[in-house]
């Protein structure tokens, strides 16, 4: 959470599955209707293994968004 806090770009086992925080402070992975809860009610415990979560670091994002405008 400290991570997506920060603005680095986590993710969840791909780039499908990006991790951000809604406008309410709650975090989330996916997008759209499909998306889950970074946690479980009890705000610890990931929906998922804390080894399939990862960071893009600025050189991994500007190689894969090369020429893209946003």
């Amino acid at each position: 959470m400290d991570a997506v806090d920060r603005g680095e770009w986590v993710f969840w086992q791909t780039l499908s599955y990006p991790v951000h925080k809604d406008h309410l402070g709650q975090y989330f992975i996916g997008q759209g209707p499909g998306q889950v809860g970074l946690t479980w009610a009890d705000g610890i415990t990931l929906n998922g293994r804390i080894e399939d979560f990862f960071v893009l670091s600025e050189d991994e994002r500007a190689t894969l968004f090369q020429g893209t405008r946003h």
